[in-house]
Formats: structure tokens, C-alpha cells, sequence
């Protein structure tokens, strides 16, 4: 069943699945195709689609089962042309729509995402830097994302998998 949500100027398409027994036993691996589903962003089929063969010559598609964001702690901090944020995150959620007001968010403007790296935060200097930079280039919607919890050494087989 095809569910149509709208959140602010964000469209999210999702797909209801039934989670396999295999996925809810602990932690590990998952091979071949199945349903990641999240209690408010809806589910994706994680299947062939998602695998580069040029990263993968030999065809196992073995992948690490996703942390949830809220053990990662994943944040989407905004900045706009009306709302710079310099020295402050401004911090909009999925499911809370009154969390981009007074953000200046616009969804008719070009939106970018800017994402650390392996053993950084969203609070970096260079993200803020470059978030100015981008709103100096054009008026965009521009979110740092913060991963920061997910990058470190505890998740390093993920990171590792999924950067390659």
C-alpha cells in the first residue's frame, strides 16, 4: 500500500512492508533483499538497486542492517538567505512541521544537503563555512547533517561498507 506524506515543502513516497523475522533477531548481517522501515520516514526495500557492481566484482551483497537515527543521532540543521544560523542549529525534524518556522525555508528554492565525514559532527567548522558560502553562492535551502554519534569507531563496519 502506497502512502503519500507531506511535511513543509518535503514529499516522501513510502511503501508499507512487513518486517521478516530474520531482521528483528539481534544484530549482524543481512543478504539479498529486505524491508528497512523507520516509525516516521516509512520503509525502503533495501534490494539489488542499492549495490554498485564496480565496488563489488565478485557479487555478494552483504550489507550491515541500518542503526536507527535516533542511536546515530541524526539532525538536520537548516540555513537559509532569511535565517543564516550562523553560530546556532537550527534543528528541523521530519515529523514536527512547526519546527521550520522562522527558518525561511522555501520549498520552491533549490535545497542542499552538506554531510560530514567518517570521525566528524555536523558541528564541524568547515560545514558551517561551507553552508555560508553556499547561501553567499545562491539562495538555497541548505541543511548540515549531523551523523555524528554513527561515525565513530563503534560503526565502523557500516561506515567503512557504505563509503566504498
Amino acid at each position: 500500500m502506497d502512502t503519500e506524506v507531506q511535511h513543509t515543502g518535503f514529499e516522501v513516497n513510502v511503501t508499507s512492508y512487513a518486517y521478516s523475522t530474520h531482521l528483528e533477531s539481534g544484530e549482524g548481517y543481512v543478504e539479498g533483499s529486505w524491508p528497512w522501515c523507520d516509525d516516521t520516514l516509512g520503509c525502503l526495500d533495501i534490494n539489488d538497486t542499492w549495490y554498485d557492481p564496480s565496488y563489488n566484482p565478485l557479487g555478494r551483497h552483504v550489507n550491515f542492517r541500518p542503526s536507527s537515527r535516533e542511536s546515530i543521532g541524526t539532525q538536520f540543521l537548516i540555513h537559509t538567505r532569511k535565517n543564516r544560523n550562523n553560530d546556532t542549529n537550527h534543528e528541523v525534524v521530519a515529523d514536527k512541521p512547526s519546527t521550520f518556522d522562522g527558518t525561511g525555508f522555501d520549498a520552491s528554492k533549490p535545497t542542499k544537503f552538506i554531510i560530514h565525514g567518517f570521525i566528524q559532527t555536523g558541528d564541524e567548522t568547515w560545514l558551517k563555512e561551507m553552508a555560508q558560502e553556499m547561501l553567499d553562492y545562491g539562495d538555497y535551502n541548505v541543511f548540515r547533517v549531523n551523523w555524528g554519534d554513527g561515525s565513530y569507531l563503534k560503526m565502523y563496519g557500516q561506515v567503512s561498507y557504505l563509503s566504498t
